[in-house]
């Protein structure tokens, strides 16, 4: 997995060097900030149009501008939602942002099914050391579960955090998170404070993922109470969501 920090090696991409006129030609339309979020959204731009089938981190770092760790960091979350593919030791395909609904929908689908056999502090807690993409999928999931459009940083984290660890670095993580996941379209930050909106449409991966956790009940949990009482009409479902935004309020708090 791309989750693992094995370094990459040096070896020049082909399918990079075939598009650099073409990256070239895009970047020169605009003047590029030093920023080093200009710098991200660039190069999920470019890619996104390119759709690059022999990436090489180190060229990309040398090629933008931006640190190794930093391009690191921003492709490993890439990779986790789906985006970009491992296709050999150090050699990543782009697939493009339209793969993230379906990752999200298994993870939220995960969440969901979790969520018949533990507490919600437990199926939302990160454990010690998560990684970007775990961070970055629970966080989506979380805009489902509990059925709102904006969430708080911090009220976040405080779900999130185990603790074992330190909040503060759990935090700073998140805050990397959120500012790729605003690059990619599917968070906005809001006028107030570490507030932020989900943007992308995830309707369809929401009802994959409560279609998942129902074949899961039938063939796992037949004689559930949720199971049953679905199935002569669907009140428990109206009682969960209720018993959720109740939950939603405590964390707000």
């Amino acid at each position: 997995m791309f989750e693992t920090q094995t370094p990459l090696p040096i070896s020049i991409s082909e399918h990079l060097a075939l598009a650099e006129p073409k990256i070239k030609a895009f970047r020169s339309k605009e003047k590029i900030s030093n920023s080093l979020t200009d710098s991200y959204k660039q190069i999920v731009n470019d890619f996104e149009q390119l759709k690059p089938a022999n990436i090489n981190i180190v060229n990309v770092a040398q090629q933008y501008g931006v640190q190794y760790r930093r391009v690191y960091d921003l492709f490993n979350l890439l990779t986790s939602l789906g985006v970009c593919q491992n296709v050999e030791r150090g050699k990543l395909a782009w697939i493009g942002l339209s793969s993230v609904p379906s990752v999200i929908s298994k993870a939220y689908a995960k969440i969901e099914i979790a969520s018949l056999h533990k507490p919600m502090n437990q199926v939302f807690c990160l454990g010690q050391s998560p990684s970007l993409g775990m961070i970055a999928t629970h966080f989506i999931s979380m805009y489902l579960y509990f059925n709102v459009d904006t969430l708080l940083l911090r009220q976040v984290s405080s779900t999130f955090h185990d603790p074992r660890t330190d909040i503060k670095s759990l935090e700073r993580r998140m805050y990397l998170v959120l500012s790729f996941l605003e690059i990619m379209g599917v968070v906005a930050h809001t006028m107030k404070t570490n507030e932020y909106k989900l943007i992308l449409d995830l309707s369809a991966a929401k009802e994959s993922a409560l279609q998942q956790k129902r074949k899961y009940q039938q063939s796992k949990c037949p004689l559930s109470l949720e199971n049953l009482l679905n199935s002569v009409g669907g009140p428990f479902t109206t009682d969960l969501q209720a018993e959720r935004g109740r939950d939603y309020q405590l964390i707000r708090c």
